[in-house]
C-alpha cells in the first residue's frame, strides 16, 4: 500500500495569527459586503468562512495529544517495570538451579532482559511463558509456583496492551496533526481569496481599505514589497502649471 503523502503547511504565520487575520478579514468584508457581493461573496459564504475558522479553532490542539501520549507512555513504562522485575526473579531461579551455561538457562536468552527495547522484552516474556511450564516441577525448590507463572503471563499481556495504546496515541496524534494542517491550509486559502478580492476592489480607489486586506504571510515584521498599497497618484499644482 502506498504511503500517504504528508500535508505541508502553506502559511508561515502562527496558528494564532492565522485565526486573528481571519477574524479581521471577515470584519472588513462585512463592512464592505455590498462591494463584495459583486464578486460572489455574500452573507452565507461569509458565515461559512466564520464556521470554518471556528471548527479549526475548536479542533484538538497538539498539546492535548501530547498529554495523551505522555499518559500512555507512563502506563507502558509502569507495566514494563513490573514485567522486568518478575522476569528477573524467574531468571534468578533458573540461574541458581542450573547455572548460566546450562541449556535450560540458555534457551530463554535472558540477555534480552538487559535491553531497553520494548519488543525485545516482550519476546523474552513470550519465551518464558512458553518454556517455563516445563520447568515448573524442577524449579519448585527455588520457590516457583503456578501463580508466579500466571502473573508473568498477565503482566506480559498488560505490557503488550499498553504498548499498543502508546502506539495508537502516537498514530492518532500524527493523523490529527495532518488533519489540522489540512484544515489550516484550506482556511488560509479562503482567507487569501477574500484578501485578494479586497485588494483588487480598492487598489486604485481607496488606499486605506486596500491596506486592510494586506496579509503579511511571514514570521517577521518585515513587509513584503509586493504587498505595498497602490496609492492613487496625486497631481501637484506646480506640475499643472508646467503642463499649461
Amino acid at each position: 500500500m502506498a504511503q500517504r503523502k504528508l500535508v505541508v503547511r502553506k502559511y508561515n504565520m502562527s496558528d494564532a495569527d492565522l485565526s486573528r487575520h481571519c477574524s479581521l478579514i471577515r470584519m472588513f468584508v462585512l463592512r464592505d459586503i455590498l462591494d463584495f457581493m459583486n464578486r460572489g461573496v455574500n452573507d452565507d459564504s461569509l458565515e461559512a468562512f466564520h464556521q470554518q475558522r471556528s471548527d479549526w479553532d475548536d479542533f484538538d490542539q497538539d498539546v492535548t495529544m501530547v498529554g495523551t501520549i505522555m499518559e500512555a507512555t507512563e502506563n507502558k513504562d509502569a507495566s514494563e517495570e513490573k514485567l522486568r522485575l518478575a522476569l528477573r526473579t524467574y531468571r534468578t531461579m533458573v540461574h541458581n538451579k542450573w547455572g548460566i551455561n546450562h541449556r535450560n538457562y540458555r534457551v530463554y536468552k535472558f540477555e534480552r532482559l538487559h535491553h531497553t527495547t520494548d519488543d525485545i522484552l516482550h519476546r523474552l516474556a513470550r519465551t518464558v511463558r512458553l518454556v517455563a511450564p516445563r520447568h515448573l516441577a524442577d524449579l519448585a525448590t527455588e520457590g516457583l509456583t503456578q501463580d508466579m507463572l500466571d502473573n508473568i503471563e498477565q503482566l506480559d499481556i498488560q505490557f503488550e496492551l499498553d504498548m499498543d495504546l502508546q502506539q495508537n496515541a502516537q498514530t492518532e496524534r500524527e493523523i490529527q496533526t495532518q488533519q489540522r494542517i489540512e484544515m489550516g491550509n484550506n482556511l488560509y486559502k479562503e482567507m487569501m481569496r477574500l484578501s485578494n478580492i479586497g485588494k483588487d476592489l480598492y487598489a486604485t480607489t481607496n488606499s486605506a481599505r486596500y491596506r486592510d486586506y494586506i496579509i503579511y504571510n511571514e514570521p517577521s515584521t518585515k513587509k513584503p514589497k509586493e504587498e505595498k498599497a497602490l496609492e492613487p497618484k496625486k497631481t501637484s499644482a506646480s506640475s499643472k502649471k508646467k503642463s499649461s
